[in-house]
């Protein structure tokens, strides 16, 4: 995790509405805690790059750690996410548990669009499988955009007849 991306609901604003890019407060759980004690071995003071998604990224210094989560003082201040590159990835849908590594790996490379087709030879039963809802393929995102330091999640179509 080369960026630690947040929800903008996480984010709890310190002071006035005008002063929202000063600074903000996110407590994480889960996944990204794990991840941030375990491979970034965090201590209180220690700063991290965060980025809010389809947002902005900035820093964000640990303010609190306890047995199940962390508590960061954020502050944003870069706006301009690099430039998308203009590519496509039309893609014949692969077996599920492969759809998800190429998802994370083709975000991770910049890639902002997908296009999943059915071919002669896929199985129809892929399209039923629980990989492609919509919450485990934002996962698959979330992941890339991280390894990427990417904000912006990409758009992914389905077209279950050739054309």
């Amino acid at each position: 995790m080369n960026l630690i991306l947040l929800h903008s609901n996480e984010l709890i604003w310190q002071g006035d509405s005008d002063s929202r890019i000063e600074s903000a407060e996110a407590i994480l759980k889960g996944r990204r805690f794990l991840h941030i004690q375990s491979v970034h071995k965090a201590e209180i003071g220690d700063l991290l790059r965060v980025g809010v998604i389809n947002g902005s990224t900035g820093t964000g210094a640990v303010k609190h750690i306890d047995s199940n989560s962390i508590t960061l003082n954020v502050i944003l201040h870069q706006h301009e996410p690099p430039p998308p590159l203009p590519v496509t990835l039309l893609l014949a849908l692969p077996r599920p548990k492969m759809l998800r590594r190429i998802i994370q790996s083709a975000t991770s490379m910049g890639v902002k669009k997908i296009i999943l087709l059915n071919s002669y030879k896929v199985e129809k039963s892929f399209w039923q499988s629980p990989y492609l809802e919509p919450a485990s393929i934002k996962e698959q995102l979330i992941l890339g955009l991280e390894q990427a330091m990417d904000l912006y999640l990409i758009q992914i179509s389905e077209r279950t007849r050739p054309y």
